[in-house]
């Protein structure tokens, strides 16, 4: 299969869905968003050589499968990282204060930002169907990233405080 179709040149382009989208829409704004969590989580993983984060990137590429035809994801993803944030939450000291992104840890904390950023766009591209458990995850997911980035600032004694 080739690489350059052109097919996307008149500013529409496709889904597994079938569906042709403008390549302005919030759904293929959402797919972007997405594309862009695995690429950073993707490099996040390989520069700290963290598995969790590459775990987390399989994740995102099962779930952007999920959004590619406008399906939602099933409940229990949102309970499981919500299992986690409580594990992890109870084993770190409590933040009391905002924490500064510095040094190496700073690539977790830029997946929580596009983190944050995909659960935009899935609020948007989900609007007409209502509350979606991908938003609802996305969300859940930059929390998850919140606390393990707080825990390698803390390990790489990149800790600070505002």
């Amino acid at each position: 299969m080739p690489i350059t179709t052109k097919a996307g040149d008149g500013g529409f382009t496709g889904s597994l869905s079938g569906k042709k989208h403008s390549k302005c829409s919030p759904e293929i704004e959402l797919f972007g968003s997405l594309d862009e969590l695995i690429s950073f989580l993707g490099y996040a993983s390989h520069e700290l050589e963290n598995m969790e984060l590459e775990d987390i990137e399989r994740e995102i590429q099962h779930i952007f499968t999920k959004v590619s035809r406008m399906e939602d994801i099933d409940p229990g993803l949102v309970k499981g990282i919500e299992d986690r944030i409580e594990a992890r939450e109870k084993a770190l000291p409590k933040v009391e204060k905002f924490v500064m992104p510095k040094g190496k840890s700073s690539l977790i904390h830029i997946c929580r930002a596009l983190a944050r950023k995909a659960e935009r766009k899935a609020v948007c591209a989900y609007s007409k169907k209502g509350k979606a458990n991908v938003a609802v995850y996305l969300n859940r997911l930059s929390d998850y990233l919140f606390l393990m980035a707080y825990e390698e600032s803390s390990k790489r004694d990149e800790l600070t405080f505002f």
